[in-house]
């Protein structure tokens, strides 16, 4: 085996490099190529399992990828020689492919071990990949031999092997986006409910093949009547859980306009798994991602009703969780509890960012002009609503835990994103809660969503008092921070804070100053972290100064504190550049230095001799000579 292990690492090596040798070979020499390209078909269809009977097959994958990608970037004429010549080699290669792809018999995969089936798998991967290859050159012929090779197994009573590697071939070409013939697949898609699919292995594969084929069905919706049913069945088998519901999940978006003769079968299906229990977290997740997708097409009161029979329950679970205190105690009680909250917070995070009666791109604005009206309520208003209260009484007891409060806080991102305008009666209460939560635990996500309320809301006559209150409360906790000593166990938290000034000083300058807070403290702020060891805060801290010293031109209060503290910023950025910050940080750091030469140019004219003559500007290795050289040409 060393020895055909050996030649056949030889004779790939030969076909990768010398592809175009091959293609444009003529005569003789033609057929030599044939003979050498036949000769690495016949290694990658050894007989047995890789990777256990052989570990040869998988070596020509590169050069079947390598000769397609000749071909196909041929000229026009050329590329249709080529095809007459290997054209052949690649159907026998699928044939092959096909061959190498299946499960050995159930007996035998169970003695493979761990490392083996992961091998197996992988392998598989790479096979489809050279089945796309294949497509990319055979095309529709392809499509219609795999489709009677199937018809074929299917009819002659041919094993589960066979038929899963026909519908994992189907997968491979859909996954790239090309579908062929629709004449074809529509019959693939018709073919499958006869197929019998009591293997897991089998019904796995036909369920991620559907997920591929999913905008395929959006412009076929009459395939779906075959479709849905096959989906919703793998919702009550455990095995098929996760492909059941990545399934329904893409079907439901790609062929949202298509769903609502099919919404009753399938929020009945779906509460039905939700109930079982035997779903793990992230199938819920999913499941509510395509709860949202088919609500969208009911008219409000139809939506509102479903909202209540599938998601009260888990409001419920809910409530009766955050009443668990935490407990640092392996196998306490309160880690059931955590894992509950977080479970039905991500439930209601995906179903808020999928039920959305105006969405606005093309196909939902027909989907929501069928059934509602521009007066019509976001449905997502009023499951807000309800599950607001209860996330306050989640935080009274959790507001320390960062997991919970992570998913509250994208729960409440999402939600804000589907009502924008819509949520106003309730920023009041959210800026609120996100103080409160702040106050006692500050973490990135909270400035992120509270970044989130400012873009959307600081300009509302109605809320600027909400607003306003909120960005003052987020600075001095943030100040706090800096007077505590223990700045650098926060640097992430800064980071996101100047990003957020950054933002609201790039669209709403204004917003930064009132009679309780000053511009000059966040400047201050930037002068510490412009000296954190942490690179993203530094780059952050960097744009932050560029966006205010830019501004400083328009708001007078940004070029006062510019030219009370620009000295000290001068001489970090200068010490910083000349050797004691790390060379990825020189380009941010530089930029300051030209924004403030750009927008406050005299002043900066004046202070730079001063900065670069100063004592406390520590630069060993320059002499003053060469400080004002430096100074000079920083100011041409």
């Amino acid at each position: 085996m060393d020895l055909v292990h050996g030649i056949c690492r030889l004779t790939v090596a030969i076909g990768e490099n010398h592809s175009k040798l091959i293609l444009e070979s003529q005569g003789d020499e033609r057929q030599q190529c044939l003979d050498l390209t036949n000769l690495i078909l016949g290694f990658t269809a050894l007989p047995g399992h890789y990777p256990v009977d052989e570990n040869i097959s998988n070596m020509p994958f590169g050069f079947w990828y390598i000769l397609q990608d000749e071909i196909t970037g041929a000229e026009t004429v050329k590329c249709q020689e080529y095809l007459m010549t290997f054209g052949p080699i690649y159907m026998h290669l699928v044939d092959v492919m096909l061959t190498k792809v299946q499960y050995p018999s159930e007996d035998e995969y169970n003695t493979w071990n761990t490392e083996e089936k992961e091998q197996f798998r992988c392998y598989r991967q790479d096979i489809g990949d050279t089945l796309m290859y294949c497509f990319t050159l055979l095309r529709q012929p392809l499509l219609n031999n795999l489709y009677g090779m199937l018809v074929r197994v299917q009819s002659q009573g041919g094993s589960w092997q066979q038929l899963e590697a026909l519908l994992f071939a189907f997968r491979s070409i859909a996954e790239v986006g090309e579908y062929g013939d629709d004449e074809c697949v529509d019959n693939l898609i018709r073919l499958l409910p006869q197929i019998n699919m009591s293997n897991v292995t089998l019904a796995t594969t036909a369920l991620y093949m559907l997920e591929a084929y999913s905008e395929w069905l959006a412009d076929m919706p009459d395939a779906l009547d075959c479709v849905i049913p096959l989906v919703l069945s793998g919702l009550n088998n455990p095995d098929l859980s996760v492909p059941a519901t990545m399934s329904l999940k893409e079907i439901t978006r790609e062929c949202a306009l298509d769903m609502k003769p099919h919404a009753d079968r399938i929020l009945t299906s779906i509460q039905a798994a939700l109930n079982s229990n035997l779903l793990k977290s992230r199938e819920c997740v999913r499941l509510m991602a395509s709860v949202g997708f088919v609500l969208s097409t009911l008219s409000v009161q139809e939506i509102l009703h479903y909202l209540d029979v599938i998601v009260t329950p888990h409001l419920q679970h809910l409530e009766a969780a955050s009443h668990e205190q935490p407990s640092g105690i392996k196998n306490h009680p309160s880690a059931a509890s955590k894992g509950t909250i977080l479970v039905k917070v991500n439930m209601l995070a995906s179903l808020s960012a999928t039920l959305d009666i105006r969405r606005e791109d093309k196909e939902n604005q027909g989907l929501g002009s069928a059934v509602t009206s521009s007066q019509d309520p976001q449905p997502v208003s009023f499951l807000l609503q309800r599950v607001f209260p209860i996330l306050q009484k989640v935080l009274e007891v959790w507001v320390c835990d960062l997991g919970i409060v992570q998913s509250i806080c994208e729960f409440l991102k999402r939600a804000i994103t589907t009502l924008l305008d819509d949520v106003g009666p309730m920023v009041p209460g959210i800026c609120e809660l996100l103080v409160q939560i702040y106050t006692a635990s500050p973490h990135v996500p909270i400035l992120d969503l509270s970044q989130q309320m400012l873009m959307l809301f600081s300009l509302n006559e109605a809320y600027s008092a909400n607003t306003q209150s909120l960005i003052l409360q987020l600075t001095n906790k943030t100040l706090s921070l800096f007077q505590s000593g223990n700045i650098r166990e926060h640097t992430e938290v800064i980071e996101a804070y100047m990003n957020m000034c950054t933002k609201i000083l790039k669209t709403q300058p204004n917003i930064l100053i009132s009679n309780d807070m000053s511009p000059s403290a966040i400047f201050q702020c930037g002068l510490v972290s412009i000296t954190l060891p942490e690179q993203p805060t530094v780059k952050a801290t960097c744009n932050f100064f560029n966006i205010f010293i830019a501004q400083s031109n328009k708001v007078p209060m940004y070029a006062q504190t510019v030219t009370q503290q620009g000295q000290a910023l001068l001489e970090l950025l200068i010490k910083a550049i000349s050797g004691a910050a790390p060379r990825s940080l020189v380009e941010p750091m530089s930029d300051v230095i030209f924004s403030y030469s750009k927008n406050c140019n005299s002043h900066f004219t004046t202070i730079m001799p001063e900065v670069i003559m100063s004592h406390t500007l520590e630069l060993p290795r320059a002499n003053k000579v060469q400080r004002e050289q430096f100074a000079k040409s920083l100011m041409r």
